[in-house]
């Protein structure tokens, strides 16, 4: 939102600089700051990423009382919070803290002031946790925070001359009023992106409506006074958060009645601005015919949906010339699945195509960052077996093979040494003694290295042995610098994972201990930016846990889950719409308008995506209007790229099974749509992209398969002749008995040789 909103405002004003752009959490933390005078390290000591510090603190006092049997007998394993069962354990308690100050302020105050005893170990672990940290929570902190507007006791120093909340959606009805009692003091202008011009806060689905009436009916309450309306099915079925949002900005918040409401009128030129239309004015859905500006593709595999989609953009650009790159925003719920797809379908050339520029936002630090990816793949070894495979496979990695002297040229020759010295895993007997196996040397590293470097001083001819050592022929005099490298890399693993297997121990060592991995990774001009940001979250680490006064220990596995969340956690979204089609995560405020939208992987049982909650997570308990929920998340967001489309909406999903070919459902908020729109394009996709139903079907994949065929057909030799272009024709195909199109070889062979 944050790029998108600079941008037209750079265009709007020519030039757009010296805007801060906070989350409201920073916002809110900063007005805190300034208003109640708490230092700024004492308000961050709360933050979400430090309280499992001091959530582990606390629990080690007090796990042996009785009202933690429940937490005991699910750390029964680990007494000593040392493995990542309790870190784990530490971080849904910290996130579950967080969600109580902002959903729960009611609930912090009865623990507070004693009560709350109903609620078993949980009042006990927050006021520990409170005690540890010491002055007040967050939601103390934002009772006082009120009070002290509500009496006008504010000069306003240190907050800023003006606020606007943009693109926000969805925030926590403590937030809203909070934003309200600010707004006492400083100008606060809300723009909310709002479904629709109408008071659509009583829309309800049948299924609401009916379970309202029954309760009114059960309290002695004449249904017939419910103002409940069904209203459009989409704002009923996907709407619930921003609803609940939409009454909490009325019940919570001091709004100028007199404040211009903005609405963009869509128009029913096509199916898609015609259910916008229908929204915006709050009227019953309306069954239009499909004229393709909604379609939904079922396709084989997430590798068939990227094809698919590529397909469908190229035909885009050609039908409309006026068209750009930028203005195409594809979205998923699972970018991890299909990013390095979609690297390797758009990044690929084709002949007599122009490619599609691209660019993923949201990709983790490991996918962008080679150091950080090198990093924690030494990491991973140690605890491992060390086999051959993975430790040459880390090796040939760029930045550490740089680091010890090698290329890519005498890589292959240190492959074909490890194979030929018999290694297969293990540093040493000692190694192979602590995984149960036999203590010797035979087929370790230390073995391995023995033979080859025996192999520079004499021949063994397959027999002869010096030490009981069998050397390696192998190794000519001129490799010495090459078997130098791979003996120094070797040495150093060894000495780093043996050193990282030594035991639990206190944060600040394991720092000590990764900076010293870090040294393994080479390091110039180009990549020390990258160095800088592996060491300054390795650095972090022991202030984060010194705010949370926590001074436990940590095994190997524990310390290695918690670098790689820190270490791998998600890259700046710098590159989000920075000219070409953007990819990125199906997140909160990421639907901002385009010409062109794409939703790739939503399959069933995949979106809207579910997390499981807690058992004793006490907001899933007894939920409250304004409460978030995943599922309800995710049909927000799908509101939302609904309505950031201007022209077309494409959906893809995962429709046959690629092993059975047995239909696969979409998501429930696909079939809702379709339900709700009625004709939607609908295209079934074979399996292959080069099945001649695809051709039939999609004039687009007959267009990107001729290119191809014309790469093929310059690198045919005909009968001696040199390499020339072809030009390609429409492919005659013959029907088999099965009834399916297929494409002869004589057929295509003529094809390819019509000059």
């Amino acid at each position: 939102m944050e790029s998108w909103l600079s941008a037209r405002l750079a265009e709007r004003l020519s030039v757009c600089a010296g805007i801060d752009f906070p989350f409201p959490n920073a916002l809110l933390r900063d007005a805190f700051a300034a208003v109640l005078g708490d230092a700024p390290e004492r308000l961050a000591a709360w933050d979400v990423e430090r309280l499992p510090w001091s959530v582990l603190g606390a629990l080690a006092e007090l796990l042996g009382q009785p009202e933690f049997a429940d937490v005991r007998r699910y750390l029964s394993d680990d007494p000593d919070l040392e493995t990542p069962r309790a870190h784990r354990f530490a971080g849904r308690v910290a996130t579950l803290f967080d969600r109580y100050h902002a959903y729960r302020p009611d609930l912090c105050r009865r623990w507070r002031d004693g009560g709350g005893r109903d609620d078993g170990w949980q009042p006990i672990l927050w006021n520990a946790v409170r005690d540890r940290l010491g002055g007040d929570d967050p939601a103390a902190r934002a009772e006082r925070f009120l009070e002290r507007c509500e009496a006008a006791s504010i000069d306003g120093t240190g907050l800023p001359p003006r606020v606007f909340v943009f693109g926000v959606s969805m925030l926590p009805p403590l937030w809203v009023r909070l934003l309200g009692a600010l707004a006492r003091h400083v100008p606060v202008d809300l723009f909310v992106p709002a479904p629709s011009r109408e008071y659509w806060g009583h829309v309800r689905t049948v299924r609401e409506a009916r379970r309202a009436r029954r309760e009114a009916a059960a309290s002695g309450i004449d249904p017939n006074d419910l103002a409940l309306d069904d209203g459009h099915p989409l704002l009923a079925a996907f709407g619930r958060l921003g609803r609940d949002f939409q009454e909490a900005l009325e019940d919570e918040t001091y709004v100028d009645a007199t404040g211009d409401a903005l609405f963009e009128t869509p128009g029913d030129a096509s199916a898609l601005r015609a259910v916008q239309t229908d929204l915006l004015e709050l009227r019953p859905a309306t069954k239009r015919p499909a004229d393709g500006s909604i379609a939904v593709h079922a396709c084989h595999s997430p590798m068939r949906q990227v094809e698919v989609l590529h397909d469908r953009l190229l035909a885009l650009f050609a039908e409309r010339p006026d068209l750009e790159a930028r203005d195409v925003l594809c979205m998923t719920p699972d970018l991890e699945t299909f990013a390095p797809l979609v690297e390797a379908v758009f990044g690929t050339d084709r002949v007599g195509q122009e490619s599609i520029p691209f660019r993923i936002a949201d990709q983790r630090v490991r996918r962008e960052s080679a150091v950080a990816d090198a990093f924690l793949r030494i990491v991973e070894l140690a605890g491992g077996r060390l086999a051959a495979t993975e430790v040459f496979d880390v090796l040939s990695l760029p930045v550490v093979s740089a680091r010890f002297g090698l290329d890519a040229g005498t890589l292959d020759r240190v492959g074909e040494w490890i194979r030929g010295a018999g290694v297969r895993w293990g540093r040493d007997a000692a190694h192979r003694a602590a995984e149960r196996q036999p203590e010797t040397d035979r087929n370790t590293w230390r073995f391995g290295l023995d033979r080859l470097l025996l192999g520079l001083a004499m021949r063994g001819d397959g027999a002869r042995t010096f030490a009981g050592v069998l050397p390696v022929d192998d190794v000519e005099g001129t490799e010495t610098a090459a078997l130098g490298g791979l003996a120094a890399f070797v040495e150093a693993l060894a000495e780093r994972t043996r050193e990282l297997e030594r035991g639990p121990r206190p944060l600040g060592e394991w720092v000590d201990e990764f900076l010293r991995v870090l040294e393994l990774i080479a390091r110039d001009d180009r990549n020390a930016w990258e160095h800088e940001a592996v060491r300054d979250a390795l650095l972090a680490l022991p202030e984060e846990a010194a705010a949370g006064r926590f001074d436990g220990k940590l095994d190997l596995a524990a310390a290695r889950d918690l670098l790689a969340a820190r270490v791998d956690r998600a890259a700046p979204g710098a590159v989000f719409a920075a000219g070409g089609v953007t990819f990125c995560e199906m997140v909160p405020m990421r639907s901002v308008p385009h010409a062109v939208v794409c939703l790739l992987g939503l399959d069933d049982g995949v979106f809207p995506r579910g997390r499981p909650a807690a058992s004793f997570d006490l907001v899933r308990a007894a939920p409250r209007a304004g409460d978030r929920d995943p599922r309800d998340e995710d049909r927000q967001l799908f509101l939302e790229a609904l309505l950031a489309a201007r022209d077309r909406l494409l959906i893809l999903h995962t429709g046959r099974s690629v092993r059975t070919n047995e239909r696969l459902p979409p998501s429930v908020v696909v079939s809702e749509l379709v339900e709700a729109v009625g004709e939607v394009e609908t295209c079934e996709h074979p399996l292959q992209a080069f099945s001649p139903a695809a051709f039939r079907a999609d004039d687009a994949a007959r267009r990107s398969f001729r290119a191809d065929l014309v790469a093929g057909a310059c690198a045919i030799d005909g009968e001696g002749s040199d390499p020339r272009p072809f030009v390609a024709a429409p492919l005659p195909a013959r029907e088999e008995e099965d009834g399916a199109g297929v494409v002869s070889l004589d057929a295509l062979r003529q094809t390819l040789e019509n000059p």
